[in-house]
């Protein structure tokens, strides 16, 4: 656990008034006094007292989380920080496996390689002859993962629905509007990415239902019709969607098909959300298809190579850009549904101390018995409706990154996670204790509370 010393700061504080006494001259010496000034006696803690503030908050604080830190073992890590100055460090820089956790890394880097305002597009290729007809219409996938219908979040089928969906009807009205109205050939182009559809260490992630056969072109997160059905190939499943829109528009569409792009001009296009709204709807509902298709992107822009290798050796590359020591983690995917990925705790919250509380990442956390996957969870704590945090759960983990914003203005940095058996029970135990610590800072003097300083009339 990491106490910062008193007596350390206060031997630098002797010293230096020291020093200064022995000079014969005080700072600003030379200027003449305009009045009744302050006077700061040699020894005071006024001199600075911020530091010790801090350090004084730092351990009532370390104190106030005592049960937790108690309890962490080594298959566990905690790592606390107020401001970026780490408070608790207990395995803190051991990786374990960090389940969605991982979605904080895909998404901060996101924002960072990518920028808040990238937006995906989505383009209908062809050409449109005179009388309407289109020989080989494309269409192009941009790897946008919120192209959706407009009745698919209200299905059911996910446990969390989208929010900020690409309306593809709109994309069908626009073709519509350029005229078309027969298709003779209707193409799938998900050439963007790489052709791979899942992450190393996933295991039966897409049987399961936890993620869709990755595409860069996806429409419904790969879901055909009204029920839970998903095509091998999203791509395919995609066209056939749409060849379905544009035939209840009133045009005729003949066989629904993948294959290559082409260079014909674009008939219609739809853009997405910005990225910082993608990634806030990825922290928030927990979206593994979101958050695969963004590590993609990430690994296109950075190497031409839209692969889920690529994005995974830029989550690393930028890590280390950002003076974070990456020995023994793995980034296999962006979901974190893998169970190759390995992720410390101190790497977590000093990820999480780079965003700004108007921020996407902070922003799209989900909030304490009141939203997303926390919606549930933390209800009559001092962390309901205060806590922002992103869940991290498979069979051996549970994981809780995030932010708890104080009642002084500060803002606390935190990753617990547990691995190993029963580790939701393990971890949740913990929860409420958790923050009703986090709900004790700041406790301790302030400034203000050093008493008033002493006035010298010359």
């Amino acid at each position: 656990m990491l106490v910062v010393p008193l007596i350390a700061i206060i031997a630098v504080l002797l010293i230096a008034g020291s020093a200064a006494s022995r000079s014969g001259r005080a700072p600003g010496a030379g200027i003449a006094p305009a009045g009744p000034r302050a006077v700061t006696p040699l020894f005071s803690l006024r001199r600075v007292p911020e530091p010790l503030v801090v350090v004084v908050r730092s351990s009532k604080l370390s104190d106030a989380l005592k049960k937790v830190t108690d309890a962490v073992e080594k298959s566990a890590c905690l790592a606390v920080a107020v401001g970026g100055r780490f408070v608790v460090q207990d395995n803190a820089s051991t990786p374990y496996l960090p389940g969605s956790n991982e979605k904080i890394i895909t998404a901060a880097v996101a924002l960072d390689v990518l920028g808040d305002d990238f937006r995906y597009t989505t383009a209908v290729r062809g050409r449109v002859k005179s009388d309407g007809a289109v020989s080989r219409m494309v269409l192009v996938g941009g790897g946008d993962p919120l192209l959706s219908t407009d009745r698919y979040p209200r299905l059911g089928l996910n446990r969390y629905p989208p929010i900020d969906i690409t309306r593809v009807e709109k994309l069908a009205d626009d073709v519509v509007a350029a005229g078309v109205r027969r298709v003779d050939s209707l193409v799938a182009d998900a050439s963007r990415y790489d052709r791979k559809t899942d992450a190393p260490g996933w295991v039966n992630a897409i049987g399961r239902g936890d993620a869709s056969p990755l595409s860069a072109l996806m429409i419904n997160d790969g879901y055909i019709g009204t029920g839970s059905t998903r095509r091998a190939s999203s791509a395919q499943g995609a066209v056939e969607v749409f060849r379905d829109l544009l035939v209840a528009r009133g045009v005729s569409v003949g066989k629904a098909t993948e294959g290559k792009g082409t260079d014909d001009p674009v008939i219609a296009s739809i853009k997405s959300v910005p990225m910082s709204t993608v990634v806030r709807e990825m922290l928030t509902t927990s979206d593994n298809n979101t958050a695969e298709l963004v590590l993609k992107e990430i690994g296109r822009e950075v190497s031409e190579s839209g692969s889920t290798a690529a994005g995974a050796k830029a989550l690393k590359a930028s890590l280390k850009a950002w003076g974070i020591d990456t020995a023994g983690h793995v980034f296999a995917d962006g979901s974190g549904l893998s169970e190759d990925d390995r992720i410390s705790c101190s790497t977590l919250v000093r990820v999480l101390a780079r965003g700004d509380e108007d921020g996407a990442m902070f922003l799209g956390m989900s909030v304490a018995g009141k939203t997303g996957t926390l919606k549930s969870s933390l209800k009559g704590t001092p962390g309901e409706g205060v806590l922002r945090a992103k869940t991290g759960t498979l069979k051996k983990t549970r994981a809780l990154s995030g932010y708890f914003p104080t009642k002084n203005g500060e803002t606390i940095q935190f990753s617990f996670i547990v691995n190993g058996d029963r580790a939701k029970v393990r971890a949740e135990s913990l929860w409420d204790d958790l923050v009703r610590g986090f709900a004790t800072y700041p406790s301790g003097a302030a400034p203000s509370d050093l008493g008033p300083l002493p006035v010298e009339l010359s």
